[in-house]
């Protein structure tokens, strides 16, 4: 017999909306954009004709379900039933984003499995995605660093080694500005997962 150790009240969460949203406003005007917490699939571009077919997979496993949304919703509702672990709550709500921005990655993976054979190219791209990304984070935020970015090398250095277009690279590079070692966290929590 194998033992069922997904808890019996897991939480399987809707989506209540999508939103799209430019980075670089929301950094200064979160409130009207929506609360991290909700149940909104966010996207990060100002115009959704950037978003190809063959990102849609990603996105939704990464925003959704099994991403944050699932790991918000049951994670939140975990910490309710143990109100006595204030240490938990508070890094929670502080902010363990190894964690928390690992599983997401992680949940990428699973992806794969909705592209056709010959889509599978794209699985490959999103990888070295996110490989680029943390070079990237670690290149504009950190002067100890072997290779170190002006933001002219930055986009030089994303368009050469993504599809990503011009706009995207844009978006991409001020997130990383704005939210420094998001990524490396993500990448360091993704692989520990991946240990597990």
């Amino acid at each position: 017999k194998t033992k069922n150790i997904m808890p019996d009240d897991i939480i399987i969460p809707t989506a209540s909306s999508i939103k799209i949203r430019d980075t670089p406003e929301l950094k200064a005007k979160w409130g009207n954009k929506g609360n991290a917490h909700d149940n909104y699939f966010f996207i990060n571009m100002t115009n959704l004709n950037l978003i190809k077919k063959e990102m849609l997979p990603r996105l939704c496993a990464h925003e959704t379900i099994p991403g944050h949304m699932l790991e918000r919703s049951n994670y939140k509702n975990q910490i309710k039933k143990h109100k006595f672990n204030k240490l938990l709550k508070h890094l929670y709500y502080k902010g363990i984003t190894a964690l928390k921005d690992g599983w997401e990655t992680y949940a990428e993976d699973i992806c794969q499995d909705y592209y056709a054979p010959d889509e599978k190219i794209h699985f490959l791209f999103d990888q070295i995605y996110q490989a680029v990304k943390i070079i990237l984070d670690t290149g504009l935020n950190s002067s100890n660093v072997d290779i170190k970015f002006t933001i002219d090398s930055a986009k030089e250095f994303m368009i050469k080694y993504t599809n990503l277009d011009v706009a995207q690279t844009e978006s991409e590079i001020l997130r990383c500005l704005a939210c420094p070692g998001q990524e490396v966290s993500s990448g360091v929590g993704y692989h520990i997962i991946k240990l597990l």
